[in-house]
């Protein structure tokens, strides 16, 4: 099983390259959703982000996810803590899907990762693939996406790797600056690469 790291800035359209791969027969592990996930379900990752972030814990013993994300998208220390604690619970989850899908004979498996390289998670991939677009596009979508005001998504992009970051670390890039048509089409064309070089 060949395993691709799929990453990208907020508002690039990694999700939507997610689905595509989906749609083309890869096994895809949207990590975001696994994190969200555990925040409701794992006792020990609540446990540990509610101790950490006392003004964020809610009354069941875990975190409000907004009142969190607020705080950690304006202070990079505090964005820092998170992913300190988030990332080594989440890697363990991801290790064991990758062992369930690898199981089941699936050819290629994407992890569909924000945080790919913040979370070390690229150490489990055999390449790695950024989608990339212009700010400007991505502040749109995301209004559009989420209903944030600009200066909240302008925030959430600046504490965010840039594209030079992405393009020195990833093996491949996709511009998602057109149309869905286009996106599909490198999609594609990646996947394929990718499948024939699966064992």
């Amino acid at each position: 099983m060949k395993i691709l790291g799929l990453t990208g800035p907020s508002g690039a359209g990694k999700g939507e390259a997610g689905r595509i791969f989906a749609s083309l027969g890869a096994r895809v592990l949207d990590c975001d959703a696994l994190y969200h996930e555990m925040l409701r379900t794992d006792g020990a990752l609540r446990a540990e982000l509610a101790a950490a972030f006392p003004d964020c814990a809610d009354a069941e013993g875990g975190v409000d996810r907004k009142r969190l994300s607020r705080l950690v998208f304006a202070d990079a220390e505090q964005l820092s803590r998170l992913n300190a604690i988030a990332h080594r619970h989440i890697t363990r989850a991801i290790r064991e899907t990758l062992e369930v899908y690898a199981r089941e004979g699936a050819e290629v498996a994407v992890l569909d990762a924000p945080t790919l390289f913040e979370a070390h998670a690229d150490t489990l991939c055999d390449c790695t693939a950024a989608v990339l677009a212009p700010v400007s596009l991505r502040v749109e979508r995301l209004r559009g996406r989420d209903g944030l005001p600009d200066e909240a998504i302008l925030a959430r992009i600046r504490s965010q790797p840039d594209d030079a970051f992405f393009q020195t670390h990833c093996t491949y890039i996709l511009r998602n600056d057109g149309d869905l048509e286009t996106l599909r089409g490198s999609a594609a064309a990646l996947y394929n690469t990718i499948k024939e070089n699966a064992t």
